[in-house]
């Protein structure tokens, strides 16, 4: 597995880079909810490397996301490095509420385990992340691969807690 150091930090940070965050698929799951399933978890291995400091270019961002999404990454991304801000954590742990797939529009309930992590930057003291994350996903089927195209926090992330106790 690649390591990378990340930039930015007073003291050294490596990391190893995952190409798939893995995520266990509902044993209920049809091939495509599967399928949605391994495509957020390519997905969120790029967003991890994105909040790390990695430097990605708009291919990296294009071959898990679309539209909206796609856009919103590729903002975030410029506004990280005029900040020089990264993330610092454990990587992430992703666990299935609910999963969805036809007529080529997946959609995902999620929670997220992010650990300890935080965010550190040149304007600003380092910030806490909420431990436990909950995201409403959507992904389309673009050339016969699912790429998310929407993503929305949760604000109830209750129902995370239990989920990884």
């Amino acid at each position: 597995m690649a390591t990378f150091t990340q930039p930015y930090l007073p003291e050294e940070s490596v990391v190893e880079l995952r190409d798939e965050v893995p995520i266990e698929v509902p044993e209920d799951a049809t091939d495509d909810e599967a399928a949605v399933v391994e495509a957020f978890g390519r997905y969120y291995a790029v967003v991890e490397q994105h909040v790390w400091g990695v430097e990605l270019d708009e291919e990296d961002y294009a071959s898990v996301a679309t539209g909206e999404r796609l856009q919103g990454l590729l903002d975030q991304a410029r506004e990280r490095h005029e900040n020089e801000r990264v993330t610092v954590g454990p990587p992430v742990i992703i666990e299935v509420l609910s999963v969805t797939a036809s007529s080529g529009k997946g959609h995902l309930d999620v929670c997220l385990d992010v650990g300890n992590s935080f965010t550190v930057g040149q304007e600003s003291v380092p910030r806490m992340i909420d431990q436990f994350l909950r995201f409403d996903v959507d992904l389309d089927l673009v050339e016969a691969d699912w790429k998310v195209s929407r993503l929305l926090t949760d604000d109830e992330a209750d129902p995370c807690e239990a989920v990884f106790e």
